[in-house]
């Protein structure tokens, strides 16, 4: 076993929180969550065929995924909102919605052959923003462990540790040797 006051701090790679967050994960995530929506059918698609509507929500799914994904990726570079979760949530879901609501509204007329009116397309970004917001939530709360901040620090009962000050007894010290002959 290390001696504890030799022990290193564990290594700061993939401590950030965009190394947990990878794209064969937010795919997996995103086909599961577009699994589950074709089932309850939301959205007008629930008199589909199940085989349509599994088609449907698992490629809008993992298409805004992708696009959140990289929104994320972009977002967590900002440090403004670094530590912020929540900021960065509402951000990540507002930058996404735009471009997923197009990418949704193409492939919803491919699939359903719908077609929206101007009146329509708020209730879409609506709809998409909402969705945007659940799975970023359950991407960066739920799933995303907390970035190691700093090993905790072993308990030692030794004579010399009871000696210091209170401020001395709860910093880092570091073993230095010296040899003079």
């Amino acid at each position: 076993m290390t001696d504890p006051l030799r022990e290193s701090t564990p290594n700061a790679l993939h401590a950030s929180p965009a190394a947990a967050i990878t794209l064969p994960r937010i795919t997996l995530i995103c086909v599961a969550a577009g699994a589950f929506l074709a089932l309850i059918g939301p959205l007008g698609t629930g008199d589909a065929p199940i085989a349509l509507r599994l088609g449907y929500w698992i490629v809008a799914m993992v298409g805004g995924g992708v696009i959140g994904w990289a929104t994320t990726q972009m977002v967590l570079r900002w440090r403004s909102l670094y530590d912020r979760v929540w900021p960065q949530i509402l951000t990540i879901a507002l930058l996404m919605s735009a471009p997923t609501t197009a990418m949704i509204w193409v492939w919803g007329r491919l699939t359903f052959s719908i077609t929206l009116s101007a009146g329509e397309w708020p209730a879409l970004y609506g709809s998409v923003l909402l969705i945007s917001l659940v799975m970023t939530a359950l991407n960066r709360l739920i799933l995303v462990a907390p970035a190691v901040r700093s090993a905790p620090k072993p308990h030692l009962n030794t004579p010399f540790l009871d000696r210091l000050t209170p401020c001395l007894r709860d910093s880092v010290l570091y073993a230095v040797e010296a040899q003079d002959h």
